[in-house]
């Protein structure tokens, strides 16, 4: 008998919001057990097995068992949710904002906003849509380098867009941009990288039998995994100065390379954009001075980086994406479509939905009886320049536990 997935439903009265968020639940579930996907526990549960869906009426929206297995449907944000409020109880969001705006107050220049080459977050030819899709995501090497760097763990996307804000805060636009000076870690006179971009990875040590790793060691873990990533042959956003071809890298030592990254032949240095120039697109800066870079997760930047590349290209402020764009030009996938919702519960995003789509972009009937209207145009995305004036670690926290409303788990009966 296949395993039972039960499904309860939304509460009488809930917003239309949520409701496509089941909906896109229900969608995720249904790809990991026959396609594999994020969640990995259902997956071992169950692989490649049928499931059915029961609806239970009047009961707050949530996700049970399958097979003794509990998914909870806000399990990931609550994970999140914990690791947000550990960065806010010891303070290292707070540190790594105050230095982010020392950097742009006290740079030679200090941009309002953050220009990056399009290469970054779009490819010149568009991917093959017959061959790719939401069911066979692209492959890592041929998506552009910013959906190229998506990782689950880790700051890699985070860093890279950090060190951008931090090139063009102390160099002149059409410049290249000097090496690196700014040390890795403990500094007495600057902050270091592990201060700007590792709070995420604050949370309580780790303690084995032969050592001991504190929030810090791991903070310093990350950036130096974020760039050998970045240094990467397939990658190549960064480049490490040795003095010996074959000598270790030294972390500290590095220098920008060109925002498209990966090129054949000889590796360009990384120039500030003139303003003047084409082909570019924009973040606020106060991406980085009120925090947000460091709560959001890699697929919330690549989608704002999208939203961001389209409405430069587009010339107006609300910009339709459908699937083809999506996938066969940025190599995003469903999840990270699905980081729409949460950039505009946090007034990041603005969407404007078209009467015949749902907020997920799927076609909805009128009723039964009625036909699929399939002429209207997709959902329509606009970044949000207020939103980023908000402080990002309360702005965040509210809108994820304003997004679900759940029981208490419940327990199997022995």
């Amino acid at each position: 008998m296949p395993p039972r997935v039960q499904v309860p439903s939304l509460v009488a009265g809930s917003s239309g919001e949520n409701a496509d968020e089941l909906r896109d639940l229900i969608r995720i579930l249904m790809k990991t057990v026959w396609h594999g996907g994020p969640a990995r526990k259902l997956a071992r549960a169950t692989p490649r097995s049928r499931i059915n869906l029961s609806i239970t009426p009047g009961v707050p929206l949530a996700i049970g068992q399958v097979e003794g297995v509990q998914v909870v449907a806000e399990d990931r944000d609550r994970k999140r949710l914990a690791r947000l409020r550990s960065m806010d109880e010891t303070g290292t969001h707070e540190e790594a904002c105050r230095a982010l705006r020392q950097i742009h107050e006290a740079g030679k220049f200090s941009p309002d906003h953050i220009l990056i080459r399009d290469g970054f977050a779009r490819l010149s030819q568009p991917l093959d849509t017959e061959v790719y899709s939401d069911r066979r995501v692209p492959e890592r090497p041929v998506r552009p380098p910013a959906t190229r760097l998506l990782r689950s763990r880790g700051c890699t996307l985070q860093f890279f867009l950090t060190a951008l804000f931090e090139a063009q805060c102390r160099t002149r636009p059409g410049r290249v941009a000097a090496d690196n000076t700014r040390p890795l870690k403990q500094a007495a006179d600057q902050a270091s990288w592990v201060d700007l971009v590792g709070p995420d990875a604050d949370t309580a040590p780790m303690v084995s039998r032969h050592r001991a790793i504190n929030a810090r060691d791991r903070r310093v873990r990350q950036v130096r995994q974020a760039l050998l990533t970045l240094a990467a042959n397939d990658v190549q956003l960064v480049e490490f100065i040795k003095s010996k071809p074959d000598a270790p890298p030294r972390y500290h030592g590095f220098r920008l390379l060109h925002e498209a990254g990966r090129v054949i032949g000889d590796r360009v240095p990384y120039t500030v954009p003139m303003p003047t120039e084409q082909n570019l697109f924009s973040l606020d800066a106060r991406l980085f001075t009120n925090g947000w870079v460091n709560v959001l997760k890699d697929t919330e930047l690549a989608f704002l980086c999208m939203v961001g590349d389209l409405q430069a290209r587009e010339g107006y402020d609300a910009v339709p994406i459908t699937g083809r764009i999506r996938i066969g030009y940025y190599g995003l996938g469903t999840d990270g479509y699905q980081a729409h919702h949460l950039l505009q519960r946090t007034g990041l995003l603005q969407i404007k939905r078209s009467k015949v789509r749902r907020p997920d972009g799927t076609f909805k009937a009128p009723d039964r009886e009625a036909p699929y209207d399939l002429s209207g145009a997709p959902n329509s995305f606009c970044l949000v320049s207020d939103g980023f004036s908000q402080p990002a670690l309360p702005a965040i926290i509210r809108a994820l536990q304003r997004r679900w409303t759940l029981p208490p788990t419940p327990r199997r009966a022995d």
